[in-house]
């Protein structure tokens, strides 16, 4: 039942959600995805909502997670800078 994928390790699985969803600046939505724990190799659904806030910034919050996370993406949608977790250099 999920349409996405979330791994812990990697910002990257966010890009795929963000290019598929195609918001608008000020839209957000909210998708099911399977999260997997790369220590354990545990995989768990999990209901994610994603928003777009300006053309290259996003916000994303988890039903796992109550602490909403702000991040930048190029202009190919390709996530660079998670707060706190990773910068692509």
């Amino acid at each position: 039942g999920c349409t996405d994928i979330d791994l812990f390790c990697t910002p990257f699985t966010s890009t795929l959600a963000i290019r598929r969803l195609q918001l608008g600046v000020g839209d957000a939505a909210e998708v099911r995805s399977a999260v997997s724990d790369v220590e354990t190799l545990g995989v768990v659904p999990v209901c994610q909502r994603f928003g777009r806030l300006q053309p290259r910034r996003f916000g994303h919050a988890s039903s796992e997670d109550a602490t909403p996370v702000v991040f930048d993406s190029d202009e190919y949608g390709l996530v660079h800078d998670y707060p706190e977790q990773f910068r692509r250099t």
